[in-house]
C-alpha cells in the first residue's frame, strides 16, 4: 500500500508539473521578447530577424526587440544568448556559421549542442559567385584559369573567418584548384566595398546583397552556390551546372533558445514562427531578398545543425583552415 501511495504521489506531482508548464506557456509573453542577432545591423540575418520580429510582436501583443551583438563571426552574440535565462524571453537568430565556428576556433564560448535548443528553422539563402568587371572571366572555368595567371593568387573577400562566404569559397577553391587567397574583413561592408573597387576580385555574396550591384553592372555574377537556381537570378547556373558539383553551400537561418527552455514554450514558439512564415506578405518580402522560407520541425532543424557540425569539421580538417 505504501508503494502504491508513493507511486500515486509521484504521478500526481508529474501531472501538476506538466499543467504548470502549460499554463506558463499560455501566459507567455508577459513582457517584450529579445532576439539577439550576432551580426551587424542591415545584414541579411538582421533584416530577417526584424521581419519576423514585427509579425511575432503583432501576434503576441508584445514588442520583439532585435539586439545586434556582432563580433568573432557571431560568437560574441551567440555566447551572450547562451547565458540568458531559459524563459523564452531571449532568443538568438543564427546562420550556418553557428555550425562552422566550433571547428574553426579553438575556444568557442558556447557549446552548440548543450547550450541551446532548436526552436525553428526560418529561411535559406543562396550565395552568388561575384567578380569585379575587370576580372576576365565569363564562367567559373574561366575564373579558375584566370586566377592561376595572378602572381601569388587571386584575392577574395569575406566578412570574416568562418563565415559561410569564407567556407563556401574555400570549398570551391579545394574542389576546383583555383589559385585564391583569403582576405578577411570585419563584417560585410568592407568586403563588399573592396570587391566593388576591384581591390579584391572575387566574393561569394548573398543574393540580396549582390542583386543591385549585378543589376547596375558594378559586379559580374557567374553562378549560384546552391543546389538549385535562384528564382530572383534564374539566368545563373548552379555550381554543378557550371562544372563543379559538390561545392554547394546554402546559407540557412534559424532561431534557438537557451537550453532548458520549457518544451511547451519551444512548441509554441515553433508554431508561431511557422505560421508567420506562411503569410503571403512575409514570403513575398523574403523572396525579394533572395530568401526562401524554410519550415521544418524543431527536431529536423536540430538534425540539420548536427549534420552541418560534422560536415564542416571534415572540411576544416581536410583543408587545414584556421581562423585568421
Amino acid at each position: 500500500m505504501q508503494t502504491l501511495s508513493r507511486r500515486a504521489a509521484l504521478l500526481l506531482a508529474a501531472a501538476l508539473a506538466c499543467t504548470g508548464a502549460e499554463v506558463a506557456a499560455q501566459a507567455w509573453p508577459a513582457r517584450p521578447v529579445k532576439v539577439v542577432v550576432p551580426y551587424t545591423a542591415g545584414t541579411g540575418i538582421d533584416l530577417l530577424a526584424r521581419t519576423l520580429g514585427e509579425k511575432l510582436g503583432q501576434r503576441w501583443g508584445q514588442s520583439v526587440v532585435v539586439e545586434n551583438k556582432p563580433g568573432a563571426s557571431g560568437n560574441v552574440g551567440t555566447a551572450a544568448a547562451a547565458k540568458a535565462p531559459a524563459d523564452g524571453y531571449t532568443l538568438v537568430m543564427v546562420v550556418n556559421a553557428f555550425a562552422i565556428n566550433p571547428s574553426l576556433y579553438r575556444n568557442v564560448p558556447y557549446n552548440p549542442a548543450a547550450d541551446f535548443v532548436p526552436v525553428a528553422s526560418v529561411a535559406t539563402g543562396a550565395l552568388v559567385v561575384t567578380v569585379h568587371p575587370a576580372v576576365k572571366a565569363g564562367s567559373l572555368k574561366e575564373l579558375v584559369a584566370f586566377s592561376k595567371t595572378r602572381a601569388g593568387g587571386m584575392p577574395y573577400g569575406s566578412p570574416g573567418a568562418g563565415t559561410p562566404q569564407h567556407m563556401a569559397t574555400e570549398l570551391f577553391r579545394n574542389l576546383s584548384g583555383a589559385a585564391l587567397v583569403h582576405v578577411p574583413y570585419k563584417g560585410s561592408a568592407g568586403a563588399v566595398t573592396d570587391v566593388l573597387s576591384g581591390e579584391v576580385g572575387l566574393m561569394f555574396m548573398p543574393v540580396h546583397t549582390a542583386l543591385p550591384f549585378v543589376g547596375s553592372g558594378r559586379l559580374k555574377a557567374l553562378a549560384v552556390a546552391s543546389g538549385r537556381r535562384s528564382p530572383v537570378m534564374p539566368e545563373l547556373p548552379t555550381l554543378a551546372e557550371a562544372g563543379f558539383p559538390g561545392a554547394e553551400v546554402e546559407m540557412w537561418y534559424g532561431l534557438l533558445a537557451p537550453a532548458g527552455t520549457p518544451r511547451e514554450l519551444v512548441a509554441k514558439l515553433h508554431a508561431d514562427v511557422s505560421d508567420v512564415l506562411q503569410q503571403p506578405d512575409v514570403r513575398e518580402k523574403l523572396g525579394k531578398q533572395g530568401l526562401d522560407p524554410l519550415a521544418m520541425s524543431s527536431e529536423a532543424f536540430g538534425d540539420l545543425i548536427r549534420a552541418d557540425l560534422a560536415r564542416w569539421a571534415k572540411v576544416v580538417k581536410e583543408a587545414n583552415i584556421g581562423a585568421d
